[in-house]
């Protein structure tokens, strides 16, 4: 059961920067405190909405391990300790179109709002727990790669 509300919590945090959590690639040891994710691609979506004013758009995103520590005896008083390990990230130049500033306006309030969840969906103490949880929340990034792909051109003669 436990299990289930912290799946729901991850899912809920994570769920719009992850494609497809689920069991395979979850490993929680909830008594303990201790969840690690493995084996993760990124949304592109999520990207292109963030980069709306950046000439690159991602290609591809890759998570090794995310690796978290939850002290559930303390949660309000002791932070929580999430390591990001191994992130790969392939970028491209954005094809030239023309500049629609209507759109841009629009991408970038949609990133900036957060989606507010349904009345039917939440649950006061799934929410107060994801707020106390990305309040407290100490994070570690390692190994980060980001690697830049041109565009290619064939010269012919």
């Amino acid at each position: 059961m436990f299990e289930g509300i912290v799946s729901t919590v991850l899912t809920r945090v994570l769920g719009d920067y992850i494609e497809d959590i689920d069991k395979k690639s979850l490993n929680i040891s909830v008594w303990s405190g201790t969840i690690n994710l493995k084996d993760l691609r990124l949304k592109k979506a999520t990207f292109d909405s963030l980069t709306v004013d950046l000439p690159i758009s991602v290609v591809h995103g890759y998570v090794g391990t995310i690796d978290a520590k939850i002290p559930w005896s303390s949660l309000g008083s002791v932070p929580v300790v999430a390591t990001i390990k191994d992130v790969f990230i392939v970028v491209q130049p954005k094809k030239c179109v023309q500049w629609d500033e209507k759109l841009a306006q629009n991408t970038k309030k949609n990133a900036l709002n957060p989606k507010e969840p349904s009345a039917s969906q939440d649950s006061s103490f799934i929410s107060h727990l994801v707020e106390t949880i990305v309040n407290n929340l100490q994070l570690t990034l390692e190994n980060v790669h980001i690697r830049y792909e041109g565009m290619k051109i064939a010269f012919y003669h």
